[in-house]
């Protein structure tokens, strides 16, 4: 009789155990996760906006010279001015999720 009480402490004990140090640990495990997921998000978002941003220097430019000109973009031909237009678009829907990302990067 005394072992099988002795089992029950034991098992309430580890259970113990398992709730207030191994479940904080694993909660502080995905935070850090999180928050290393948050900086390469963000740091992707930048590298996006850099990118678009020379490419839409390259595009007004093009359109400020050639006018009439066109270019290819996925597959089809758009007019420089049309194009550049969907890049500040582009651009404009980048610099939301770049706000909201900061917004998002601190929270658990």
């Amino acid at each position: 009789m005394q072992s099988a009480t002795s089992e029950s402490g034991l098992r309430r004990a580890a259970t113990l155990v398992a709730i207030t140090v191994l479940l904080p640990l694993l909660l502080a495990g995905i935070g850090h996760w999180q928050a290393q997921r948050a900086t390469e998000a963000r740091a992707a978002l930048l590298q996006d906006q850099a990118e678009i941003q020379r490419e839409l220097a390259r595009l007004e430019d093009y359109a400020a010279r050639n006018p009439r000109g066109t270019v290819r973009m996925n597959g089809r031909s758009y007019g420089a001015e049309i194009a550049a237009s969907w890049l500040r678009r582009q651009e404009t829907a980048l610099a939301g999720r770049l706000a909201a990302e900061a917004y998002r990067a601190p929270l658990p």
